[in-house]
């Protein structure tokens, strides 16, 4: 107390000057509080301008809306779970202010409105059961009965009920899951999963079928081939040519491009074979013959090996015979006399020689009566669309034999009858031939061991997609023109076909005559015969017979310039006694007697050097070069 008042006392009495203050006139005061309110728009003017020009405004679209409530909401999100730590600000309450949470929900909504590609059609995706639909077309206009919540109202079209994108695509999704929960349900454990499960949403998808029972009308339009066939058809996609093809790319060390030229472009070839085979070991010897009697130096030929167990050492034998030519072409005495001949070997790999004969990247597990035997002719077709350029493919079996070097076929199919042709030998459905065009299931039991698909009653009637078409049957083997394969892979109007095709019986015996038919830029360019020599038995008969010795009456032989009446017989087979003596006779009487010029074997248009074990022994025989 006593240290408080000493403080005081020190202290400068306080004089009030209020009676100055109340001296001063009120105009005064009221010009100070002018000046200082003039003084302070001006600087906040100035500041608000200067901003302006350094950051000038952005124009907010509906985009950038829906950006900054997805940035809130991430806001939100995270200064909830830091327990509001996030700059120590409480997250606000977006149910007490209705309008904000009605905005987020409408952007959503606009964002998720079907994707309508015209008047009459959207396209949906979004699939999860059913993958493989994502980005098919379907009809607006089509009357749904079940849609969900319109089950007591009359029918009404999509375009009516006006879904969202993802309320239409788990509609689809349900169904399909439905459909197969169903089918599989009628005989547990019996049918192939994934195969069943495709049918399934393919069934959804149409809609017009009692598997569905959606409309009576066809709900899908068109599939995107790539999201419904890539993963069973890998090649249906183009592969991509290397990004560099300079001498020090990188890709030229790897084995991706070794079937390329040096300068990144694909090789030349007149013919394309695809050889589809499958069985144990034994027969290979016979295809090894097969091969390097086509293998003259104007054929590239791709060979699909079964996948299932028991053809598994006839696969890695093929792989071998295959890495044994390659190997041979190696051999430096080998290229040196090919160089004193003119001929280089041209090869993007500078390590490596790729031949002519590659075994197929993608392998089915082919079974009869099924849809893989189509996948398999498809992506092999489409895997030497990559592999090279050529104008005929000729799809064969370990059981044909050809009755002409492949450079004499390639120069009858020039001919004005043949050029740009494709050969198919079809005919007309008949009513025992429809029930083929019906779904069927794949089976895999030990109780159906000789069966392999399956019509249940339960599935019911379907038809194809285009009802207008003509269906045609039609024998497996046949020598396509490169324009018509091209077609096979770029189609959507094919790929909707197939995907009802590869659940039909027996689909490879009429999907490729019956998609030729009804496409009018092919129809006039197919010729009814496919230029193969077979044996049946006495009808009824659905195999021809194996072709010995006393069928040369039937097959005839041929004069010297005569053009061929068949270009291949089927079925050879190899293991017969009497097989030898039948290869001998049609070497004799028609392979030799139309051989031609034997210089140009081994090379294309004299410039390309193409390896082959039969070009070799020919140049060998003709130049006299020990090779």
């Amino acid at each position: 107390m006593n240290q408080l008042s000493a403080v005081g006392a020190l202290m400068p009495a306080f004089k009030s000057n209020t009676s100055k203050q109340r001296a001063l006139p009120t105009h005064a005061k009221h010009g100070q509080c002018r000046v200082f309110l003039i003084l302070t728009v001006w600087v906040i003017g100035s500041l608000l301008i200067t901003m302006q020009r350094i950051n000038p405004p952005v124009i907010m679209d509906a985009v950038d809306d829906a950006l900054l409530v997805k940035l809130s909401d991430a806001f939100l999100e995270k200064n909830e779970n830091n327990n509001g730590g996030f700059f120590n600000i409480p997250a606000p309450d977006l149910d007490a202010r209705p309008e904000d949470k009605e905005f987020a929900e409408k952007l959503e909504s606009d964002d998720d409105k079907l994707d309508r590609v015209s008047d009459h059609q959207f396209r949906a995706t979004g699939f999860k059961y059913c993958a493989h639909l994502n980005s098919a077309i379907f009809n607006l206009n089509v009357p749904i009965f079940n849609w969900p919540g319109g089950a007591t109202a009359a029918a009404k079209t999509i375009d009516e009920v006006n879904p969202t994108n993802r309320e239409f695509v788990e509609f689809l999704d349900k169904k399909g899951e439905h459909i197969n929960h169903v089918l599989q349900g009628i005989f547990p454990n019996v049918f192939i999963e994934e195969q069943t499960k495709r049918f399934s949403c393919y069934a959804a998808a149409d809609g017009a079928n009692a598997n569905a029972n959606l409309s009576d009308f066809r709900l899908l339009d068109s599939v995107d081939r790539f999201s419904y066939f890539e993963s069973i058809l890998p090649s249906i996609r183009p592969a991509a040519p290397p990004q560099d093809t300079s001498s020090t790319s990188k890709y030229r060390k790897g084995p991706e491009f070794r079937h390329l030229r040096k300068n990144g472009t694909k090789r030349r070839y007149k013919i394309a074979y695809l050889l589809m085979v499958h069985g144990s070991v034994e027969q290979l010897s016979g295809i090894v013959k097969l091969i390097e009697e086509l293998d003259d130096g104007s054929a590239v030929i791709l060979v699909h090996g079964d996948t299932k167990e028991q053809s598994s050492e006839l696969r890695d034998g093929i792989q071998d015979f295959i890495a044994t030519r390659e190997a041979e072409l190696m051999d430096h005495d080998r290229k040196r006399n090919f160089r004193n001949l003119g001929i280089e070997q041209d090869s993007f790999n500078p390590d490596s020689v790729s031949g002519n004969v590659f075994l197929s990247k993608q392998s089915y597990e082919v079974t009869w009566g099924h849809g893989s035997i189509v996948w398999a002719q498809m992506n092999g077709f489409f895997e030497l669309l990559d592999l090279a350029e050529w104008d005929d493919v000729i799809n064969m079996s370990a059981s044909d034999w050809p009755m002409r070097k492949s450079r004499e076929i390639s120069r009858v199919l020039k001919q004005p009858e043949y050029l740009g042709k494709s050969l198919i030998q079809y005919w007309p459905d008949d009513f025992s031939f429809s029930r083929r065009l019906l779904p069927h299931l794949h089976i895999r039991h030990p109780k159906f061991h000789d069966i392999t698909v399956w019509h249940m009653n339960q599935i019911g009637i379907m038809v194809p997609p285009f009802p207008r078409w003509r269906v045609v049957k039609h024998h497996q083997w046949m020598i396509l023109a490169r324009d018509f394969v091209e077609h096979l892979r770029s189609s959507d109007q094919v790929a909707l076909a197939l995907a009802y095709w590869e659940h039909m019986l027996i689909p490879d015996e009429s999907f490729f005559g019956t998609v030729f038919v009804n496409t009018p830029q092919f129809s006039h360019r197919i010729l009814n015969t496919n230029k193969r020599f077979l044996k049946f038995a006495k009808q009824p008969a659905s195999h021809p017979e194996a072709i010995t010795t006393k069928h040369f009456k039937d097959i005839g032989k041929q004069m010297r310039g005569e053009d061929p009446k068949y270009l291949f017989m089927r079925k050879v087979n190899h293991t017969l006694n009497t097989t030898d003596a039948l290869l001998e006779w049609v070497s004799k009487y028609h392979i030799r007697r139309h051989l031609g010029d034997d210089r140009s074997y081994g090379m294309l248009d004299g410039l390309q050097y193409i390896p082959g074990n039969d070009s070799m022994r020919r140049i060998r025989k003709i130049m006299k070069l020990d090779l």
